[in-house]
């Protein structure tokens, strides 16, 4: 005689409902890591936590890069419920549970931590996440096969509009992130400790590097193969603190537009009447050539002791 095939919602596990003597709460939420997608990190990798992601934060290439962000001082959950349906029997059924999903508020940073958490808005299929609890020190994330671990996987990420200070209260900034799928909090969560002698929230190892900005003081002379620079971290100018620092001819690189190919530099000097540098490169120039100019890299600032600072791009048209 013919039988039906047993479903597979037949045979559920069931959990164990004893409390263990040491379990883990989630506390404060006061920053996330974005991570590439798909990155997983092994229990060695795990055990050497703080070498791991101050290596990926420096990593020279902004595509593989973790991304830190930290000095949340509030969260809005707004997170959804759970699916259900009546039946005509008025039999209540299950159909889904709700998704998480967090605006979490700085003040740190302002307009200028705006300004770069915008660029990650709708970049939610670039990155997963990892979340960051001050309280317990620190990073909550989610199983991946058998001994890894990785961040959650993102439906949302983006930066909401400015709250313009009222009077009442003060300018709200926020980055918004919602998980795709909530069983990786539910059923499969991690966490990784950090040290109690490491803090999560201060240590340079956590911690996101900070942008700059290149202004063309002079455009690129064609005549003499020079253009002046000034470098900028927010409102800073960077000449006070590393003068003989930026002058270093590894840091300036220049590539020719219509080439692509790179002009070397053959020699950098301060510029202190303008507190900026004067950069000349070996190649000839003619007048209208158009020129990329990357600053950095991440590791070749680190070496010349420029500490937690990002490369930057600008561009320059010799006259």
């Amino acid at each position: 005689m013919a039988t039906g095939n047993l479903g597979t919602d037949c045979s559920v596990i069931l959990g164990n409902t004893g409390v263990t003597g040491c379990p883990y709460d989630l506390k404060n939420i006061v920053g996330i890591m974005l991570v590439p997608t798909g990155t997983s990190w092994t229990p060695t990798q795990v055990a050497a936590w703080q070498s791991t992601v101050a290596a990926g934060v420096a990593n020279n290439t902004a595509t593989s890069r973790y991304f830190p962000i930290q000095g949340f001082e509030a969260v809005e959950d707004k997170s959804g419920d759970a699916v259900t349906r009546e039946t005509g029997y008025r039999v209540e059924k299950y159909v889904s549970n709700g998704k998480y999903k967090w605006r979490l508020f700085y003040s740190n940073g302002a307009m200028d931590m705006h300004a770069q958490l915008s660029l990650f808005t709708g970049q939610q299929d670039r990155f997963d996440v990892l979340l960051i609890d001050g309280v317990n020190n620190g990073f909550l994330c989610t199983s991946s096969g058998a001994t890894n671990v990785k961040g959650f996987t993102l439906d949302t990420l983006f930066a909401p509009n400015i709250k313009v200070n009222t009077g009442a209260e003060d300018t709200l900034y926020a980055i918004e992130i919602g998980l795709q799928d909530e069983s990786e909090i539910n059923k499969n969560w991690r966490f990784i400790q950090v040290p109690s002698t490491i803090n999560v929230t201060t240590n340079t190892s956590f911690l996101g590097l900070k942008p700059t900005r290149i202004e063309i003081v002079t455009e690129m002379v064609a005549s003499t193969k020079t253009v002046v620079c000034r470098v900028w971290s927010g409102s800073t100018n960077l000449y006070d603190t590393y003068t003989s620092e930026l002058a270093t001819t590894a840091l300036w690189n220049f590539y020719k537009d219509s080439t692509g190919i790179q002009n070397t530099t053959a020699s950098v000097t301060a510029a202190p009447a303008t507190k900026a540098w004067t950069i000349v490169l070996t190649s000839a120039i003619t007048a209208a050539d158009s020129f990329t100019l990357q600053f950095g890299t991440v590791s070749a600032l680190t070496s010349a002791g420029i500490l937690r600072q990002a490369n930057a791009v600008a561009q320059t048209i010799a006259t």
